[in-house]
């Protein structure tokens, strides 16, 4: 009986033996499977081996960060960059006229009409050209027209075929950058939506007096954008033809820039005024076609006149440290214009564009 039971008992240990080392095999590799490389081991008491994860970091995408957030050169750039596939974020809805102020807005459309010839020539060109006496009356009433003038030069501006110049087209822009008439910035971002395939599809065109071609509106209707809200969308240099081929190409970056802050901002018109000192800032410190695109929008904003002084350093900078002549040339241009005497001068943003 002894014997018997010595037998079993080798034969219990040595099955024991042999199986013991694949149930460990069997262990690891079903635990080595379920990890991702970011566990290790941790020793017990007992011998036993438990991973210990370490939590991967949630990185938020730039796209899904409030414009606010942006707030470093990497995340701006970053947030800036539009690939030819991106989608086209969706323009906002057309706006509502109350019943109440239909009639006013009929009276103001018809107004903002007028103010397409406020527009003075430069000295020394060939067509002379004098605003109208009346111009400065037909401004005051369309700034006291609160939100019947946001939708009537809203309207008129997405209508328009012709292009504007900048002298009434500024003069609507701040109209549209004040509280009551903001509303009106919602018309101008649906045209810029409807001509992005425009802009696409066009072949070279020149204006004939009825019709722009649609790059021209496209770049009339980003310079209203950029001076309703204060926020640069538009990072073509100065120096360079906005209707050749590398303004063509960069228009619908531009476009889908003003989209995009739509998108998360049109609806939180309180917020337009920091978020554009933001931006601005960030340009003021960037390349030079955006320093240069940011310091002639200070100069022509009302809203962004406390950023003049930054704006005149960061073209000091420019003129003395850039390696471009053209950078240089319109460093200078723009200083003068700092000037009070600089619009009698003739240095207006037409001289620009």
């Amino acid at each position: 009986m002894n014997h018997r039971s010595s037998l079993v008992a080798c034969a219990c240990l040595a099955a024991l033996a042999a199986c013991q080392p694949q149930s460990e095999g069997t262990t690891f590799t079903q635990w080595n499977t379920a990890t991702t490389g970011a566990e290790r081991t941790r020793p017990t008491s007992a011998g036993v081996t438990t991973p210990v994860t370490t939590p991967t970091p949630v990185v938020t995408p730039v796209s899904e960060m409030p414009t606010s957030a942006i707030n470093t050169m990497a995340l701006m750039l970053a947030e800036e960059a539009v690939a030819p596939g991106d989608p086209v974020p969706q323009p906002p809805a057309t706006p509502v006229i109350s019943p109440a102020i239909e009639p006013r807005v009929r009276e103001l459309r018809a107004i903002v009409e007028r103010t397409d010839d406020c527009w003075s020539s430069a000295p020394m060109m060939r067509i002379a050209h004098m605003p109208p006496r009346e111009c400065g009356q037909w401004f005051e009433t369309l700034a006291r027209g609160g939100e019947a003038s946001g939708h009537a030069i809203g309207q008129f501006l997405a209508a328009n075929v012709r292009g504007m110049n900048s002298a009434p087209s500024e003069r609507l822009s701040e109209i549209l950058a004040s509280t009551e008439a903001q509303s009106g910035g919602a018309y101008v971002v649906r045209r810029i939506h409807a001509l992005i395939d425009a802009i696409s599809a066009e072949q070279p065109q020149t204006f004939n007096g009825s019709a722009a071609p649609p790059l021209a509106l496209m770049h009339t209707n980003l310079r209203v954008f950029e001076q309703s809200t204060g926020f640069p969308v538009n990072e073509t240099a100065l120096w360079n033809n906005s209707f050749d081929a590398e303004g063509a190409a960069k228009a619908r970056p531009a476009a889908v820039r003003a989209l995009r802050f739509w998108s998360r901002n049109g609806q939180a018109a309180s917020s337009w005024q920091s978020l554009s000192d933001q931006r601005l800032r960030l340009w003021l410190s960037a390349d030079d076609p955006r320093a240069l695109r940011a310091s002639a929008l200070i100069l022509s904003r009302r809203g962004s006149a406390h950023l003049r002084a930054e704006a005149e350093r960061a073209l000091n900078r420019v003129d003395t440290s850039t390696s471009s002549a053209e950078a240089r040339v319109y460093a200078r241009m723009l200083l003068r214009r700092f000037q009070p005497n600089a619009n009698e001068m003739g240095m207006g943003m037409d001289a620009l564009d």
